[in-house]
């Protein structure tokens, strides 16, 4: 696999954080929908959305490292 030069990375870790952001705000949204189906399911939901930020923030200092 090749390397990767400065501003690739900085383009991919960019769209890591844009992607990551995107997919909590419809865990959120959706775990309010699955609520009415099972709160437990939609707890599971809400917690896969507090990881999903947690990793959102890794990328965010990885990215201010750079």
């Amino acid at each position: 696999m090749a390397s990767l030069n400065k501003h690739e990375v900085e383009h991919l870790v960019h769209h890591w954080i844009e992607h990551n952001e995107g997919h909590t705000k419809s865990f959120r949204e959706r775990a309010g929908q699955i609520e009415e189906l099972n709160a437990d399911a939609a707890l599971k939901v809400r917690e896969a959305a507090d990881l999903m930020e947690l990793c959102t923030k890794k990328l965010v200092e990885a990215k201010e490292l750079l």
